[in-house]
C-alpha cells in the first residue's frame, strides 16, 4: 500500500498537467498563427517561436534591399517605431512594386523567423524575417499614430468672401488632425492664413499647433491669391477624446485686417450634419457686395418701369401722350 500509494499521486499529477497543457494550447496556438500590429512587440521578442505564421502589418520603408534573381526586399519600421525593424521578401513577377524609401505599406504573409546580417558599422543585427505575399501603399496617418478617433463635421462659414470649411478631427495619442478648405471666393484680393495662428481650446486648457516630420500632411499655403482654394491639415497638440467639447480657432487676414473662424465640436458625437454658416458682415466691401448693389438696382428699375407703364395708360392729353412715348420708346 505505501508502495502503490505514491504511484497513484503521481499518475494524477501528469494527468491533470495533460490537461492543463491541452487547454492552453489553442490559446497559444492561436497567437503563434496570426501575427499583426496588435501582437508585434511579443512577435519581435522572438520570431523564431513564430515561423510559418501568418503576419498582416502595417510599416514604413527606411531601406530597400537590392534584388537578387526574381526576389525584391526592403526593410521596415512596424508601425512606424525605429526600434522595430522587419525585412520583408516578395517575388518581383508579382508585380506587387515598385517600392520607395518613405513609403507606407499594408505587409501579409508568412513567418521566416529572424534574419541575421551585419550593419554599417559592422556589427551583427537580427531582425524578423516575413515572405510577403501581398503588399499594398497606404497613407502614412494609418500607420503612424492612426486615430484613435474621428469627428465629422462638414461645417462651412463665410466671411468677407472668404470660405471656411472644417471637413474632420481626428484624434492620436501623437496629434490632433483638423482638415480644412480655405477658398477666396474674393474678385481681386489676395488674403493671408498662417497656421501657427490657429488655437485648439479644450476646458480651461489652450493646445498651440505642432509639427510632424514622420508623416507628409497635405499644408495650406499662407498667401492665397484671389479665386483660389487650398486643402490641408492642420497639426495640434494631442487633445483628450474624452472631455467633452472642444473649440477651434481660426485667422485669416485680408487688407490687413483679421478675419476669424471658430467652430464648436461635439466630441460625443461621431458625426454633425453638414452645415453652412454665412457670417453677416458689417463692414463695406466693394468686392462682396457688387451683387447684391446689382440685385437692388434692378429690382428698383423694374418697379419704376411698371408705374410709368400704368401713367401712361390713362394719359389723356396730347401731352402726357407724347411724353409717354419718349419715356417708352
Amino acid at each position: 500500500m505505501k508502495i502503490l500509494l505514491p504511484s497513484v499521486l503521481l499518475f494524477f499529477f501528469v494527468f491533470l498537467t495533460s490537461i492543463l497543457f491541452i487547454e492552453s494550447d489553442p490559446i497559444s496556438a492561436q497567437i503563434v498563427n496570426n501575427v499583426t500590429d496588435a501582437n508585434f512587440a511579443e512577435f519581435y521578442l522572438n520570431p523564431d517561436s513564430y515561423v510559418d505564421s501568418d503576419v498582416t502589418i502595417t510599416g514604413k520603408i527606411f531601406n530597400l534591399i537590392p534584388s537578387s534573381g526574381n526576389t525584391g526586399s526592403f526593410q521596415i519600421y512596424q508601425g512606424g517605431d525605429s526600434s522595430r525593424n522587419v525585412i520583408i521578401s516578395y517575388e518581383i513577377s508579382q508585380q506587387l512594386g515598385p517600392f520607395s524609401e518613405d513609403d507606407c505599406v499594408r505587409i501579409v504573409g508568412t513567418s521566416s523567423g529572424s534574419y541575421q546580417y551585419a550593419n554599417a558599422f559592422g556589427g551583427d543585427v537580427s531582425a524578423p524575417f516575413v515572405d510577403a505575399s501581398s503588399i499594398t501603399k497606404i497613407e502614412c496617418s494609418d500607420v503612424i499614430s492612426p486615430a484613435q478617433k474621428s469627428i465629422i463635421v462638414e461645417e462651412s462659414q463665410t466671411k468677407s468672401g472668404i470660405k471656411f470649411t472644417l471637413h474632420k478631427v481626428e484624434f492620436s495619442d501623437k496629434n490632433t488632425r483638423v482638415y480644412l478648405t480655405i477658398e477666396n471666393n474674393n474678385k481681386n484680393t489676395e488674403i493671408s492664413f498662417y497656421d501657427f495662428n490657429s488655437k485648439a481650446i479644450q476646458g480651461n486648457r489652450q493646445f498651440e499647433t505642432t509639427s510632424d516630420y514622420e508623416v507628409d500632411y497635405p499644408e495650406i499655403q499662407s498667401d492665397i491669391p484671389a479665386g483660389i482654394v487650398e486643402d490641408g491639415v492642420i497639426l495640434f497638440e494631442p487633445l483628450s477624446v474624452d472631455k467633452g467639447n472642444m473649440k477651434l480657432q481660426f485667422e485669416t487676414s485680408k487688407n490687413y485686417q483679421d478675419v476669424n473662424f471658430v467652430f464648436n465640436i461635439d466630441l460625443s458625437a461621431q458625426s454633425q450634419p453638414e452645415t453652412e454658416k454665412a457670417i453677416p458682415d458689417t463692414t463695406t466691401d466693394p468686392e462682396t457686395s457688387t451683387e447684391t448693389s446689382t440685385e437692388t438696382s434692378t429690382e428698383t428699375g423694374t418697379e419704376t418701369g411698371t408705374e410709368t407703364s400704368k401713367f401712361c395708360d390713362t394719359a389723356t392729353t396730347q401731352l402726357a401722350k407724347d411724353l409717354c412715348d419718349e419715356l417708352l420708346n
